[in-house]
């Protein structure tokens, strides 16, 4: 193998396919670093991405949070509601039953 790339390189044609190795090697830089600045590009936009979807996602569990309040106060009032009401019909049926006919204590 040796031999071969010595040989090669020994005749002037080979030295424009050196050159034309350059060439592609240099062109092939030139796109990599083209890719690399797209890539950076790119990147930037995903965490730009990123940081609006979290931002979104932090507003949506506030949200929630605060409808989950919002409905565990609207529950404890019904609650407070339906004792209330529960104390009115007790108390109505006491006084019912202890003014009418004289029969209370």
């Amino acid at each position: 193998k040796a031999e071969a790339l010595h040989g090669r390189f020994s005749r002037g044609t080979d030295f424009d396919a050196l050159s034309a190795s350059h060439l592609y090697v240099a062109r092939l830089d030139q796109e990599i670093a083209r890719n690399e600045a797209a890539l950076r590009a790119e990147e930037r936009k995903r965490e730009e991405a990123q940081t609006v979807f979290l931002e979104a996602r932090r507003d949506r569990e506030v949200l929630d949070k605060l409808k989950e309040r919002e409905a565990a106060l609207f529950r404890k009032e019904r609650r407070l509601e339906e004792v209330a009401e529960t104390d009115d019909i007790n108390t109505g049926r006491s006084a019912r039953f202890s003014g009418v006919g004289g029969r209370g204590g």
